[in-house]
């Protein structure tokens, strides 16, 4: 299973690849696809539609030459995890946990956040940075700064 320290990043072959999944996978719906797997031994698997879409924007992020990692939604991360996961300081995430506006769990002494608090937090950051921005962007064109 790949890690928060293992992204997959495909090659240009790989890359070719998945630009034809892509197109075959954009070329029908979802919903009545039929798509399937076969193994080297001959085996063919049933593709259920509910994973169709996740399959989909694994394989389109891959081929534009991103990294991606798979990680439970319930896993729990370190300080530093977070820390690196939010672009910013361990020592600011910390303050975080002791202000209580990223909740956290204490494992054998040690602080564990978990992923998907680390996600949302991230999320209602970008949130407040949009809301922000485009207050000073009105603002700046009542002003008139923008002529």
């Amino acid at each position: 299973m790949l890690s928060l320290k293992e992204p997959l990043v495909l090659n240009e072959s790989e890359k070719t690849q998945a630009t034809q999944l892509v197109h075959a996978m954009q070329s029908v719906s979802f919903a009545q696809s039929g798509f399937q797997l076969r193994t080297p031994d001959g085996v063919v698997v049933d593709l259920p539609p509910s994973l169709l879409p996740l399959i989909f924007q694994m394989v389109d992020t891959l081929r534009q030459g991103k990294a991606l990692t798979i990680v439970p939604y319930d896993l729990t991360v370190t300080t530093q995890q977070a820390a690196d996961l939010l672009n910013v300081s361990r020592d600011y995430v910390i303050q975080l946990l002791d202000r209580r506006e990223l909740p956290c769990e204490q494992v054998d002494g040690h602080r564990r956040i978990a992923l998907r608090e680390v996600i949302a937090y991230r999320h209602r950051m970008r949130e407040e940075r949009r809301h922000h921005l485009a207050a000073l962007t009105q603002l700046s064109d009542e002003l008139g700064l923008y002529d």
